[in-house]
């Protein structure tokens, strides 16, 4: 349920960017938000307080966010405390980001290695995949030293998985069965 609700949310706040030509820039301002969310357990719980009176959510979101966030995206995560769906918004943030991302036809990749890639690493992969793909794709690296090495790569929902802990790991379960 929350998950229709927040994509309803999120088509109204993309039609709003597209009007006045700031799809990128909302974009940036969402991922503030879910950043600062993600790192703040006490914002987290506050917003989804119940006992939390709304106006106090507001005086918060205001706090926190006018530095960062337009009035637009300030007001709908005011909308959202007003109508007790502040649980939507890593829903509507991903909505909004693959709405944006369909209208530039881009599509977000997750590589996950042991080491860090270089910026020409990253550049050569992306262009390499997305010609075999047929695809613009913007990479998001990541570090993970526990696949111990090779890569893991996860465009939308498919997962390329070539490190040396999954293919272990496929190796031992071959080998019970």
């Amino acid at each position: 349920m929350s998950e229709a609700v927040a994509k309803r949310y999120a088509e109204a706040l993309f039609e709003v960017a597209k009007e006045r030509h700031l799809i990128d820039e909302f974009e940036s301002q969402l991922n503030v938000v879910n950043e600062t969310l993600k790192s703040s357990n006490d914002l987290q719980k506050v917003l989804s307080h119940s006992q939390v009176e709304s106006n106090n959510k507001k005086d918060i979101i205001e706090k926190v966010f006018s530095q960062d966030l337009s009035q637009e995206v300030i007001n709908l995560l005011k909308v959202l405390v007003d109508r007790r769906r502040e649980k939507t918004i890593h829903y509507l943030i991903n909505d909004y980001v693959d709405m944006a991302n369909d209208y530039r036809g881009i599509e977000d990749m997750v590589v996950t290695t042991a080491q860090p890639l270089t910026e020409d690493e990253k550049q050569k992969l992306a262009e390499d995949l997305g010609q075999k793909l047929d695809k613009k794709l913007r990479l998001n690296a990541k570090v993970d030293q526990n696949i111990i090495g090779g890569i893991i790569v996860k465009i939308g929902n498919t997962v390329f998985d070539s490190s040396l802990s999954g293919k272990l790991k496929r190796l031992k379960t071959q080998l019970k069965s």
